[in-house]
């Protein structure tokens, strides 16, 4: 193969590698590729995994299907040629040359690689981690030259295949700790989901789409995008949009819950930062979303709220108005006093709570009451990245 060709071929072979972050099986056409290139008869990308007693192909070609249906049972954690290459240098691929003095005498190659009809071989290590090693191999017929001028090729791509097998290992380690939490949040009762940068929904539990499906103030649109409806709905654009730049919960904004009302129906939204899954390689959620919905008539319980914050019985009454969405006139008429008195009872009541506006009043006083505040969900939340206090 020329040396245009060649560069070409190598260009096309990076490609796949890093396609096969998003489909494995380019990364058995990059193997192929790269056999072609260097002229191989045989080789393969496996790993091994000594605790767990099994072994992955991830690209094999020119074996014997009765040799390789054996390996698993009398060869894995017992293949001298990859413990060989072990010892060796990570930064290069190596030759048949540098095989220790009693690999010939082996029952690996004795029983494996000569009755197929290899000698010659080249490889490296890509990967190896908690007793897991990722490696490359290729061979050629005994009656051929061994790898000499194909090093070169090879010592180029090395980085990019480690890379690659790096990259896979840490995506399907996400994949796997994602896949038991959504197990765990569509277990949940309570409505939680979970949306990416573009405040797109990427996960829903059935809690959450029973949810939505009926809710007047809380949707999602044809995109994809969760909304709330009014004024409400800037703010939760804002929460989301902070929740998504959270990189440390140290960092948590101050603003967590939304409410969104009208005169039949109450939604508080609460956006916790998922500041642990800050990555493109599982479903890119950046916040959790657990809405509580409830009867804007009802008049919630606010005696942990108001023991917490040392409230007076009126300013008790004032915050469980207020959390009705009523009005301090309204508060004012019902006591039969002045709306300078209550205005006055309500900036004792914000001060107390740690907040200054009526709308940062009505978060906490719901955020006090909602169910994810209960042990088991707090400790879900809290396991993925965010923060369960919410008063």
């Amino acid at each position: 193969m020329d040396r245009l060709m060649l560069e070409k071929r190598f260009i096309e072979i990076v490609e796949r590698c890093y396609a096969s972050l998003e489909d494995p099986c380019c990364l058995e056409e990059a193997h192929d590729l790269i056999g072609q290139s260097i002229g191989a008869d045989a080789g393969d990308i496996v790993t091994e995994a000594s605790f767990s007693n099994s072994i992955e192909t991830h690209g094999s070609f020119g074996f014997d299907p009765d040799f390789l249906k054996n390996y698993d049972s009398e060869f894995l954690g017992k293949n001298p040629w990859a413990e060989n290459l072990a010892l060796l240098s990570r930064n290069r691929f190596h030759t048949d040359a540098e095989d220790s003095p009693d690999f010939a005498r082996s029952a690996y190659f004795n029983e494996w690689v000569r009755p197929q009809g290899f000698h010659h071989s080249v490889g490296a290590i890509l990967n190896e981690d908690a007793g897991q090693v990722t490696w490359v191999g290729y061979v050629r017929n005994a009656g051929r030259a061994p790898f000499e001028a194909e090093i070169a090729f090879l010592g180029r791509l090395l980085p990019h295949l480690r890379r690659t097998v790096s990259l896979s290992n840490r995506i399907s380690c996400l994949h796997g700790e994602w896949a038991s939490l959504s197990a765990v949040l569509s277990a949940l009762k309570l409505p939680v989901l979970v949306v990416d940068g573009a405040q797109r929904v990427v996960f829903l539990n059935e809690a959450a789409e029973r949810f939505v499906r009926r809710s007047r103030q809380v949707g999602i649109t044809r995109s994809g995008v969760l909304t709330a409806t009014g004024a409400a709905g800037e703010r939760l654009r804002v929460a989301l949009d902070r929740a998504a730049r959270i990189l440390d919960r140290a960092d948590m904004p101050p603003d967590r819950t939304i409410l969104v009302e009208d005169d039949r129906e109450a939604v508080a939204a609460t956006v916790i930062p998922l500041c642990g899954w800050q990555t493109a390689t599982v479903p890119a959620g950046r916040a959790a979303v657990v809405l509580c919905g409830f009867d804007p008539e009802t008049m919630p319980d606010l005696s942990a709220f108001a023991a917490r914050h040392g409230l007076t019985e009126t300013e008790t009454e004032l915050a469980r108005h207020i959390a009705c969405g009523k009005g301090v006139a309204d508060f004012a008429q019902q006591k039969g006093i002045a709306a300078s008195t209550v205005r006055w009872h309500l900036k004792n009541l914000e001060a107390k709570a740690g907040v200054s506006r009526v709308e940062q009043l009505v978060a906490a006083i719901h955020a006090s009451i909602l169910p994810v505040a209960n042990g088991a969900t707090e400790a879900v939340i809290h396991r993925l990245g965010g923060d369960p206090s919410l008063s």
